[in-house]
């Protein structure tokens, strides 16, 4: 899992590995900055970033990261 920062948003980019070999499902949970709670809060529950498996774990954190950029861009337009 990496976590990165867009914003006021907090990415959580998650792999998992599958028991095919050399196979892992990227998802992706976004948090935001709660100024009230001084804390990140939860506005995206996990949720699969690609209908297909990736073949590595790398690529697998590039999907979740492109798919919960453009939920952000999203939610700022």
């Amino acid at each position: 899992m990496q976590i990165e920062n867009v914003g006021p948003y907090q990415l959580h980019l998650i792999a998992h590995e599958l028991s095919a070999p050399n196979t892992w499902d990227p998802f992706v949970e976004i948090y935001r900055f709660d100024e009230a709670m001084q804390d990140f809060r939860c506005v995206q529950e996990k949720q699969r970033a690609s209908a297909e498996p990736c073949a590595s774990y790398e690529e697998a954190i590039e999907r979740a990261r492109e798919a919960g950029n453009a939920l952000v861009r999203n939610w700022q337009h």
